[in-house]
């Protein structure tokens, strides 16, 4: 369970990462353009994979309790980093 447990945690990283440099290359096309042209396609890539974290990570209670890799803090930690990295580009959008 320890192996599945870093899996996960790797996966969960991996796409807040991915969200995170997203985000800067939207800030960046914005400030170098003076428009919002990679809106769209930022969004459509935010719900995308949105799409393949959030339900993989929602899943996980379900499991029986010798399953779940709740019990492990990495994995709480990188649940919540992911959360806060889509949150933060979401409000990022909501307030340009």
């Amino acid at each position: 369970m320890r192996k599945a447990a870093h899996l996960i945690v790797v996966y969960n990283v991996f796409w807040g990462l991915v969200q995170i440099y997203k985000l800067i290359e939207f800030i960046y096309s914005v400030n170098i353009t003076q428009n919002t042209l990679m809106q769209k396609p930022f969004i459509t890539f935010t719900i995308f994979s949105m799409i393949l974290v959030i339900p993989f990570n929602a899943v996980q209670p379900f499991l029986s309790k010798y399953q779940t890799v709740w019990a492990h803090k990495p994995y709480l930690a990188s649940f919540i980093f992911v959360c806060t990295t889509y949150l933060c580009t979401f409000g990022y959008i909501l307030f340009l």
